[in-house]
């Protein structure tokens, strides 16, 4: 890591959090050079002005890399992609899920949609919800700036994402393919992809521990886009999902 990396990395008071960050970063920089003849301690990162992470160093023939990274306290995911603005969310889905934060932040469609649901599912459709509306800020990479309540997401149809907008986002459904799936039994991940003009886009899935395997793993969605669930040929833009547990690692 940088010399600035490891002074934010000896800041957290857990050992668990410099561990993670530690993770986290050794993921970026492994799977990254996985793309380009670049070595894993080359890369370096920098920060928009919302601090998302992006390549501070790339050489020219990778201005095409765009990537994300989310994480629990058991699971990293990372994704990457070719010409793509992209965001990715993950969460450990507890039993008491902050509900209160939907009637405060959520638009008031998905609030309703959480009081019509029955407690025990209750939940798990908050989590659903969440990971949603955060791989589509991370995707804006513009953060939390952007109110949550000011867009949608539908999930009457179980195996479908559905997005409305409020006019003041000046954004449209059309331009955004969504993807849900659990990495564990109790982790809900969602991918947003900014949808390619005229072209195909596909999703490899990826499970890695930095510096000792990378292997592809069937990437099983349980709901996305209708544009995204159709099937698509092998051309055109891709987005790769590398995911590291930390139990992997002996932690």
């Amino acid at each position: 890591m940088s010399a600035e990396e490891r002074t934010k990395q000896a800041a957290f008071h857990f050992a668990k959090d410099r561990l993670r960050y530690l993770l986290t970063r050794g993921l970026a920089r492994y799977a990254l050079s996985r793309y380009l003849p670049l070595p894993p301690e080359s890369w370096r990162f920098q920060s928009n002005a919302y601090g998302r992470p992006v390549i501070g160093n790339a050489p020219r023939d990778a201005r095409w890399l765009t990537f994300n990274l989310s994480h629990t306290d058991e699971i990293i995911a990372m994704a990457i992609g070719r010409h793509l603005a992209l965001g990715v969310d993950i969460e450990r889905a507890h039993a008491d899920a902050p509900l209160s934060i939907a009637d405060s932040f959520f638009a008031k469609a998905e609030a309703r949609q959480l009081r019509d649901l029955p407690d025990s599912l209750r939940s798990r459709r908050f989590y659903e919800l969440w990971t949603l509306k955060e791989c589509y800020v991370k995707a804006k990479g513009a953060g939390l700036s952007i109110p949550l309540d000011k867009f949608s997401f539908d999930l009457d149809r179980t195996d479908e994402v559905g997005i409305r907008f409020d006019p003041a986002l000046a954004d449209a459904p059309s331009r955004w393919l969504f993807w849900q799936w659990h990495l564990s039994p109790d982790h809900i991940a969602a991918l947003c992809v900014e949808r390619p003009a005229e072209r195909a886009c596909r999703v490899r899935q990826w499970q890695s521990v930095p510096f000792r395997h990378y292997c592809e793993v069937p990437f099983q969605t349980e709901r996305a886009s209708a544009a995204a669930s159709r099937p698509r040929s092998d051309s055109g833009s891709a987005c790769a999902l590398s995911a590291l547990a930390h139990q992997e690692t002996g932690q």
